[in-house]
């Protein structure tokens, strides 16, 4: 019964850190975007 809770618990801590990582991924990705974003603009001001 102990061995199964600390499964679960182990299985929800994986679950969790791969939900974190994909919020850090997205979190990236989008920074990026904006990045692009910024520089587009700025280069469309230019012309």
């Amino acid at each position: 019964m102990l061995i199964k809770e600390v499964q679960n618990l182990s299985d929800q801590k994986k679950v969790l850190l791969e939900v974190k990582n994909m919020a850090a991924s997205l979190e990236l990705k989008q920074g990026l975007i904006q990045k692009s974003n910024l520089e587009l603009n700025f280069r469309n001001i230019l012309q």
